[in-house]
Formats: structure tokens, sequence, C-alpha cells
């Protein structure tokens, strides 16, 4: 306990650092923080590049001759799930709606899912790829180590599960204890007035601990008590990776129709 309060203490440490002092560091010091990048990365700091991504997407910054949308939608998954609700929940009136894949806030899946990744440092694990990252950043140990928390047996193909391999991106130290450490496990998005859309696999080990059918709504209903629409949807025969399941396409059908639905 004591230890996750030291590093709980030293994340939010280098948080002060980085939004106080970078600024006016000597390039020294600031190339230091960058070697930490894997302890200072964290649900925080990802929340603020998402929040100051949308605000320069409704100013136009990013949108070019489209000019400036009239409504704005945020999608995330997974971890970005996790974002995407921090973000609501902070700032409620800043997005017109949202959508959440790969979420289930299982309280009991977090342990045998990263037992099940078998993490690894990102750059000992593959040197040619993440070699120049430091030892705060980790990737799972290989293609069953994927296949085993992101795919459900016999709805994916064996080439497509090789393929997601060899572009996965590593994750970080900070990103998971900053979930852990509840800075965004149980984020209450309550005064978030927009619609919805959680869509999750059935067998999502992630989300669910491997099984999500009865469990979603009772654990996501509380967090978004005040949204105008909340549609759970649970996409059959799927694991995490929705995207990369054989009938992705129905997951992506209950998204654009959502969209539609709610005048987006």
């Amino acid at each position: 306990m004591k230890s996750v309060l030291a590093f709980a203490l030293l994340l939010l440490l280098l948080r002060f650092l980085e939004l106080l002092l970078v600024p006016f560091l000597i390039p020294s010091l600031a190339l230091l923080l960058n070697w930490l990048s894997g302890y200072v990365n964290q649900l925080s700091l990802q929340v603020d590049v998402l929040s100051n991504l949308v605000k320069g997407v409704k100013a136009g910054t990013y949108t070019g001759s489209l000019g400036m949308p009239s409504k704005i939608v945020v999608l995330g998954f997974s971890f970005g799930s996790f974002v995407t609700t921090t973000l609501v929940a902070t700032e409620p009136t800043l997005v017109d709606g949202a959508i959440l894949t790969g979420l289930g806030y299982a309280p009991t899946a977090f342990a045998p899912f990263f037992e099940a990744y078998q993490s690894r440092i990102a750059a000992t694990q593959d040197p040619a790829k993440f070699g120049e990252l430091d030892s705060g950043v980790l990737t799972w140990v290989d293609v069953l180590a994927n296949i085993n928390t992101y795919f459900k047996q016999p709805n994916y193909e064996i080439d497509v599960a090789e393929y997601s391999e060899t572009i996965k991106q590593p994750y970080t130290v900070g990103e998971v204890l900053s979930l852990q450490l509840g800075l965004g496990v149980k984020a209450d998005a309550g005064n978030f007035r927009g619609p919805v859309l959680v869509v999750t696999g059935e067998y999502d080990f992630f989300a669910c601990a491997g099984y999500c059918p009865g469990f979603l709504e009772d654990n996501l209903k509380p967090l978004y008590s005040g949204a105008k629409n909340l549609q759970i949807a649970i996409h059959p025969d799927s694991g995490h990776s929705i995207n990369y399941n054989k009938n992705a396409t129905g997951a992506f059908s209950v998204i654009t129709n959502f969209l539609h639905t709610n005048g987006f």
C-alpha cells in the first residue's frame, strides 16, 4: 500500500512539473521529463489533450474549408472510453454526444486482464519498434496474449490477429495506475445531457471480466444518469477488439444508426 501511495505522489509531482515548470525548464531537464514519459503519461494528461483537440475543432482550427462544426460527438475505445467519460464528466457542455466502446467498469476485470497480458517493457520486447521508449512504456508479450485478451474464438481470423500484433501500440505504467487510483474509473458524468452510446463485446475480458450481458446496465446507468438517451449495445460473439471481429460491421451499423437517430 505504501509503495502504491508513493507512486501516486510521484505521478502528482510529475504532473505538477509538467504543467507549471516545463515552459521554464532548461533543455536537459526537459529531456529528462521526456525520458520519463511512461511514468508521466496518464489519464489526466490525455483528457487535457482531448479537451484541447475538441476546442480546436469547435473553433475551426483543424477543419479547414469545412468550417466550424455545428455538433461534436466524441468516440473512445477501451482506455479512450475512460478518457471520454472523464472529459464529459469534467466539461459536460463541451460536446454534444459520446460513443464509448470496450467499456464496462468491472471491478474484478483489471487484475486477470493484465495478468493475461503478461506485460513487458516495450523497449526490450521489441527493440526495433519501441527501443527509444523508457521503461514505463509497456506492451503485452506476444500474439497469444493479444488473442487471449482481445479476441473471442471462433469469431476472428488468425491472419487478422497476427496483423493486429504487427501494428500494436504500447501503453504506460501511468495510464494503468491512474485508472486504478480512481482518476477516472468511476468518473460521474451525471451532468452530461447529451445522448450516449456504449458498445461492448459480449465476451469482453477487459470490460466485464469475460461476459457482459446483465452487467453493463447496473454499472453504467448511475454514471450517465443525466444523459438524454443512454443506449447500451452488447455486440454478440465478440471480445474486446470489436473492430477485428468477423461481425464488426454490425457494431459499425449500431454506431451510425445512433448518430442518425440523435440528429448528428
